[in-house]
């Protein structure tokens, strides 16, 4: 009915709209200068409305993460790290809110993670035979298993890396469900197709990145870079 193709619709969002926006702003970025992150909100969304959203209590895990948001010159009091219910780890408007025109965050060039910055490094160059350079998502999903096989002795963004979510916790997302789940729930539906669609289209690009794998065990770990992380 009406309520279940809501509930659809409202999960492909969560899961398909951080995607794009990570993947298409990515083109813009320059490694030349800080990121500047500024926010652009309607009237009904002006200073102290922003703010009325309620996080859950903070997880003892946010405490790092604030820390690293202040010793790497990320912090800003406009936002602030939050656990969201359905959500996950958010940034939130802080105590006085958020109005058009505020700049939320300033990122360090140190701390870009981009498809450009990961092709130029020695995942980028192990992969570049079967990786084009333009395709974006395929090298920021390869650099954050870069950055997870680093570990936290040597990842620098470590307290970020260690918020993301799992596997087992992303289960509003149709890629990773088990193809039982999947024709059970999207039956009937052209969501069906178009996701076992592009899982395949993902699992025969990954076994082409495998491929090379053997070549560069010092660079991919096993145990970070397989086919369930890479989705």
């Amino acid at each position: 009915g009406r309520e279940a193709w809501e509930y659809l619709a409202s999960l492909m969002l969560r899961c398909l709209a951080p995607l794009y926006l990570l993947s298409t702003a990515a083109e813009a970025y320059s490694l030349d200068a800080p990121r500047h992150f500024v926010a652009a909100v309607s009237a009904r969304h002006a200073r102290g409305t922003v703010a009325s959203a309620a996080p859950a209590a903070a997880p003892p895990e946010l405490a790092s993460f604030r820390a690293w948001l202040s010793e790497s010159g990320i912090a800003s009091e406009a936002v602030e790290p939050a656990k969201l219910p359905g959500w996950g780890v958010c940034l939130v408007a802080g105590p006085d809110g958020v109005a058009q025109g505020d700049t939320l965050l300033s990122i360090p060039t140190a701390l870009h993670l981009t498809p450009s910055s990961v092709a130029a490094g020695p995942v980028g160059a192990a992969v570049a035979r079967v990786v084009p350079s333009d395709d974006h998502s395929a090298l920021l999903a390869l650099g954050l298993l870069e950055q997870l096989s680093r570990g936290e002795a040597n990842c620098s963004s470590w307290p970020y890396i260690e918020l993301l979510p799992s596997g087992d916790e992303m289960v509003g997302m149709p890629l990773l469900w088990a193809d039982e789940e999947r024709a059970q729930l999207l039956s009937g539906s052209h969501l069906e197709g178009c996701v076992a669609q592009a899982r395949q289209q993902l699992l025969e690009q990954w076994a082409a990145v495998e491929a090379v794998l053997p070549a560069h065990a010092e660079v991919f770990p096993r145990s970070v870079f397989n086919a369930a992380g890479y989705l």
